[in-house]
């Protein structure tokens, strides 16, 4: 996903993702279906991000403003390193409740700010 690393990206980006996948879940799960893909079956949550974000990417009609907006920083205090785990745990929490398996990480994961 462009803005983050392969496959994740921002805490907020990926909650943004969900909230419009929320609010367009029986168009998004539609489009899949006839694709052949069930979205909830998925490997890892990266996918079903991902998968989000094509699909978003697909229709909107500028994809540099929705870049934009989608990467902009929500106000408020900087990220740690804490806050960044209570968020990917409660992400991984949300996956599970859809039977999306948590990532196996691959590389050690750079600290916040450095």
């Amino acid at each position: 996903m462009a803005g983050g690393a392969v496959g994740c990206g921002p805490y907020f980006a990926c909650a943004r993702l969900i909230a419009t996948a929320a609010q367009h879940w029986k168009i998004i799960d539609g489009e899949a279906a006839l694709h052949g893909v069930n979205l909830l079956g998925l490997d890892s949550p990266q996918q079903f991000i991902n998968a989000l974000y094509a699909w978003c990417y697909e229709h909107v009609e500028d994809t540099d403003k929705f870049d934009h907006l989608l990467f902009t920083p929500p106000p408020g205090k900087p990220a740690t390193p804490e806050t960044l785990a209570d968020e990917m745990a409660g992400f991984d929490a949300f996956a599970a409740a859809f039977g999306i398996k948590p990532p196996v990480p691959s590389v050690q994961a750079k600290e916040v700010g450095g």
